[in-house]
């Protein structure tokens, strides 16, 4: 048996996507190069700002040697003003911040090890109702093709990345199509109180051996 990472939506936390004046890009976790952070910001300095004036992307749980490496970068490519890096915060307020964002994403490096993890904020994005972008590690692009919930673009493929991030910008009534949907998917399937049920099944099963 395997028991998911999936999102607890027994307490009430998670709400619906605030409006904001920005189409805001929000990814929630770790920095290590394994999240493909990098990939992310190339992919803003694709969009041209003429064209999606209103583009911004928060990175959000940076220490700081990560995150002026990533300032760095963004300075590099001309992007300093459309992408905030930010330290990680209160869990509370963390929601609060990716409760106004348009799009959750997930990055990560297509590898043998995220082939067979799922990371927590892809659901947590789901419940909060975001369409999200995530690379093509199998877990991820599985459950967002199930649920019709958004976007994969191929590990490392900033341009690729970014033709996804302007399909979401020029469509917003299909992001929230993909928000609903994916939000019903936690709702019936991903989610702690389901698998806890399957885990007391299991154990339940064990102690009859």
């Amino acid at each position: 048996h395997v028991i998911g990472n999936y999102a607890s939506i027994d307490n009430g936390k998670f709400s619906t996507t605030v409006d904001s004046h920005k189409f805001t890009l929000v990814y929630a976790g770790g920095f290590a190069l394994t999240r493909d952070l990098n990939t992310v910001i190339r992919a803003v300095a694709e969009i041209n700002d003429g064209d999606f004036p209103d583009v911004e992307v928060i990175l959000l749980g940076a220490k700081r040697r990560t995150g002026e490496k990533l300032e760095r970068l963004a300075a590099k490519v001309g992007v300093s003003s459309r992408v905030r890096v930010m330290p990680w915060m209160a869990q509370e307020d963390a929601e609060i911040l990716m409760e106004r964002a348009d799009v959750g994403l997930v990055p990560h490096v297509k590898s043998p090890h995220t082939d067979s993890t799922i990371p927590h904020k892809l659901f947590q994005y789901m419940w909060m109702k975001l369409p999200v972008i995530v690379s093509n590690c199998k877990p991820l692009q599985r459950i967002v093709e199930e649920a019709k919930c958004g976007y994969v673009y191929p590990s490392g493929d900033y341009v690729a990345l970014s033709v996804q991030i302007k399909k979401l910008y020029k469509n917003r009534n299909l992001g929230k199509n993909f928000g609903m949907n994916g939000h019903l998917l936690v709702k019936n399937k991903y989610n702690w109180g389901i698998v806890s049920e399957q885990l007391l099944h299991v154990y339940g099963e064990l102690e009859n051996k």
